[in-house]
Order: structure tokens, then sequence, then C-alpha cells
């Protein structure tokens, strides 16, 4: 299942905060029909989506089951520059 780093949660949480909107959490699904991911902040999950939380954060990320096969073991993490976020995946480093 996937894991969120406390980086990408508070970035998460912060992005929440500073919405106008009554955003819940980070909703990932597939983009058209193209495979890849889209990421996107959502203020309510989807009746059948998978719902992760962090730990010690109100941050959560709502997973359309679609995409639960592709994140097994995978961490959501996030890079921040100044004025910055970029969420990316990457393997957890376990071997199976």
């Amino acid at each position: 299942m996937l894991t969120i780093t406390p980086a990408a949660a508070q970035v998460i949480d912060k992005l929440a905060d500073a919405s106008p909107l009554e955003i819940t959490g980070l909703r990932m699904t597939h983009a058209g029909g193209s495979g890849a991911l889209s990421m996107g902040l959502v203020e309510e999950p989807e009746s059948d989506d998978a719902i992760i939380g962090a730990a010690g954060t109100r941050a959560l990320v709502f997973l359309d089951p679609c995409v639960l096969p592709r994140l097994e073991g995978v961490v959501l993490d996030v890079k921040t520059e100044p004025g910055a976020a970029a969420f990316f995946l990457r393997d957890d480093g376990r071997t199976s």
C-alpha cells in the first residue's frame, strides 16, 4: 500500500489550509486513458476510494481503486523549493 512521507503530509495540509475550498485530501487516479497517474486536491473522496492517512497530520490521500495495484510498495514524497512543491512517487526500498 502507498505510504506518505511526513514532508508530503505537511505539504498536503498546507495546501488544504490555503485553499478557499473545503479540501479534505489529495486524490490519485488515472489521467484519462493514458495510464499515467493524476493527483489533485479534492473536497471529498469518491465512494469507493481507499483512504490513506499520515500519522500526526490531517493529511489524507484518496486512491481510486484502479490505481491500487500500481501503488503497492510505493512512497508519496515531495520536493520543495521556495514557493513551489512537486509531489513524486518512489519505491519504498523493500525487496519482495
